[in-house]
């Protein structure tokens, strides 16, 4: 695993692939609902697939595509 994915995870979800607050941001890495759908398209699947694998598939496209890596990923508020 990657120690930099873990650690977005535990800031905007507690580590949690089924948290959905109706705060309008999904799943364990908090994606707004347009960033899913970008991620969904770019990564293929359906945009109501939550499981923890493709959350991960999508987070590892957010982390590369706006920050080029997960090593330039903060580890500290929002991203």
């Amino acid at each position: 695993g990657n120690a930099n994915a873990l650690r977005r995870r535990q800031i905007e979800s507690g580590n949690n692939y089924q948290t959905f607050t109706g705060n309008g941001y999904l799943g364990a890495y908090q994606f707004a609902s347009s960033t899913w759908a970008a991620g969904v398209a770019a990564v293929g699947g359906s945009v109501s697939d939550f499981s923890s694998a493709h959350q991960d598939q999508v987070a590892n496209w957010y982390a590369n595509s706006r920050y080029g890596g997960w090593q330039n990923v903060p580890t500290n508020g929002g991203w």
